[in-house]
């Protein structure tokens, strides 16, 4: 049985290909690298729309504040 076994771990080192194993990692590593940077294009125009879509309502909130506040009448600022 032992000797078996140790036939079987020779034929494994013997059958093992490096460059066949150098090409798989590096071939995972560029779809790896290909799904982060994807990836992160995604989050960066999802963030451009987010801010973009801030800055909008702010624009808007200060528009309404500036038409509900009376800054041009004259008499609200009037201290007796």
């Amino acid at each position: 049985m032992e000797d078996a076994r140790q036939h079987l771990e020779d034929d494994d080192l013997q059958n093992w290909d490096p460059w066949g194993t150098t090409y798989t990692v590096c071939l995972h590593s560029t779809v790896l690298l290909r799904v982060v940077l994807d990836l992160l294009r995604v989050v960066r125009v999802f963030t451009f729309i987010l801010s973009s879509l801030s800055i909008s309502w702010l624009l808007y909130a200060l528009n309404e504040l500036r038409e509900r506040l009376p800054l041009n009448d004259v008499t609200a600022c009037h201290v007796d």
